[in-house]
């Protein structure tokens, strides 16, 4: 993602990235897949698209809201949430045919969205705002968290395998949190840096956060011990994912993408 219309692909390892259709020039904010296949995309002035086709073929969806999407998150084809400016919060239980409103504590502007299972959610935002639900958004309560920076990207990594007990968030002014108890505390990591954090993940024991001005950071041991990486560029980096421990990528600003070479 990146811009007005700007959905890329790439189907041999990183080496080459194709544009793909989308018939809009809203700005694409967020993307998430569920399969190889089938995934949404949202953005601003109520963005929704839907591919069932790996990308090659976007539809729009139905409007919900004129106000800017943030991040969306899928369970499976059908459960689905979005989530974005003002505290909007809507959920779909039909792959995105219609969407039900669900009530925020917050009228702040929402960040990320994740769900460990049919029930259990977290939601981040403008503020230091942490949300959190049991049942499945029918009930949203705010999660204090010690401070007011913008929060960014919520990970729970190793969710798939059963573990719910850690979990990790990055924001504003280099903030880092962690969890130990599935979320009952947030404890704050002390980084090499102040620049705001967009994106964080977890592969074995280490972690890489990006954020503002190109800033890499990474971690030997969950988090416990913070360095900085360098990364050759003073874009925003605004996502990062690996495919394989030698294998990763970092997006960012200006249709920038990085190839981690180690």
């Amino acid at each position: 993602w990146g811009g007005p219309d700007d959905i890329f692909r790439s189907t041999d390892g990183g080496k080459t990235w194709n544009a793909q259709e989308t018939d809009t020039w809203e700005w694409v904010i967020s993307i998430f897949f569920i399969s190889k296949n089938i995934g949404w995309a949202v953005g601003e002035a109520g963005l929704m698209l839907h591919t069932t086709d790996g990308g090659q073929h976007w539809q729009p969806q139905s409007k919900v809201v004129e106000a800017s999407l943030e991040g969306v998150f899928f369970l499976d084809e059908k459960v689905g949430w979005v989530i974005g400016e003002k505290g909007i919060i809507f959920k779909t239980v039909d792959g995105g045919q219609k969407w039900r409103l669900q009530i925020s504590p917050v009228f702040t502007g929402l960040t990320d969205v994740l769900f460990l299972d049919q029930s259990h959610g977290w939601i981040t935002g403008v503020g230091g705002a942490l949300l959190a639900t049991e049942d499945g958004g029918a009930r949203w309560r705010a999660v204090p968290v010690g401070t007011k920076a913008i929060l960014n990207r919520i990970i729970f990594p190793e969710a798939k395998k059963g573990r719910t007990d850690l979990g990790y968030i990055v924001g504003g002014s280099g903030t880092i949190l962690y969890t130990e108890d599935s979320g009952l505390h947030w404890q704050p990591r002390r980084g090499p840096t102040s620049l705001g954090l967009w994106d964080i993940f977890k592969q074995g024991s280490e972690l890489w956060a990006v954020g503002d001005l190109g800033i890499v950071l990474y971690s030997p041991d969950e988090g416990k011990h913070w360095e900085t990486m360098e990364s050759g560029v003073v874009q925003r980096l605004t996502g990062i994912f690996f495919t394989a421990p030698n294998q990763g990528w970092s997006i960012g600003k200006g249709g920038l993408i990085l190839k981690f070479i180690p």
